[in-house]
């Protein structure tokens, strides 16, 4: 940002005056295009390192199969 923040998130969408960001917690945050000073691609997920680590695997199979009920 021209102010020197950086913001994480998965871009919502996008128009030629602002784009809307959704961070991990599910907030949405609007940015005018004229505050952005560059928009790159991480190659990290968002997902927290070892969040499955506290799961069994019917856990993991249940989890698996809501987010695919979501599509």
């Amino acid at each position: 940002m021209r102010n020197g923040d950086t913001l994480t998130g998965i871009r919502v969408r996008q128009a030629d005056d602002s784009l809307v960001l959704r961070d991990a917690s599910g907030a949405q945050t609007r940015i005018a295009s004229d505050q952005a000073t560059r928009v790159e691609r991480q190659k990290l997920s968002l997902m927290p390192e070892g969040l499955l680590n506290a799961l069994n695997e019917s856990e993991i199979r249940d989890l698996l199969a809501y987010l695919q009920s979501l599509k």
